[in-house]
């Protein structure tokens, strides 16, 4: 029986601890879920090589590349985790020669546990999935300083909208009602980060006379 882990952003189905799991069975499923995520990757790749070498980016462009930077890690760790459960759960269940027959009777514990303790079709599986992680950590690390300058100019883009725009509402608002510690405090934030067009906050705006 199957169960999905409610916390993973994809349904990748994952083994009740006190059950016996069919790991092909989860590898099938599994890859039948991140089908998309394959096709997903090859646009990821023709999305770099098409903007890599662009001096200036646009704040759409950087978002959807940090986007895709979050995407990536977020990849890595939900495989991560389906062979890192695989590998846990092998070393809890030793085999034995009964359950297996080119187990030798006298085989060490770590033999039980690794050398006789996959099938076929498991090392297969695991193969595959160990070689898709390698293949997009390699893919990440070569764009590293793409993602940071990216991240870094969607950051200040996402900021500056917030301190100039969102809080001017509330700004407006403290000012209304005569609250004079939040407006302090947004004053403040506002002085602090905001990065304004002529380098001051306009002072003919409304929203600083209530």
């Amino acid at each position: 029986m199957l169960c999905t882990w409610q916390c993973c952003s994809q349904a990748i189905p994952q083994p009740k601890s006190n059950e016996q799991p069919n790991w092909v069975e989860i590898y099938e499923k599994t890859a039948e879920v991140l089908a998309t995520e394959v096709k997903l990757l090859l646009n990821f790749m023709y999305f770099l090589v098409n903007t890599t070498f662009k001096d200036l980016r646009t704040d759409k462009e950087n978002k959807e590349t940090a986007d895709l930077a979050v995407y990536g890690l977020q990849l890595l760790s939900e495989w991560s985790s389906v062979v890192t459960e695989l590998y846990s759960r092998k070393l809890l269940h030793l085999t034995d020669h009964h359950q297996n027959e080119e187990c030798p009777q006298k085989a060490e514990e770590y033999e039980r546990a690794t050398r006789y303790n996959y099938m076929e079709e498991e090392k297969f599986a695991l193969i595959e999935f160990i070689a898709m992680l390698k293949g997009l950590q390699v893919l990440m690390s070569r764009m590293e300083t793409f993602f940071t300058e990216a991240i870094r100019r969607n950051t200040y883009a996402e900021l500056q909208d917030f301190v100039q725009v969102i809080l001017r509402e509330p700004l407006r608002k403290a000012i209304k009602n005569k609250r004079d510690l939040i407006r302090s405090i947004l004053i403040s934030v506002r002085e602090t980060c905001a990065e304004w067009q002529r380098g001051v906050e306009p002072s003919a705006d409304p929203a600083l006379k209530g």
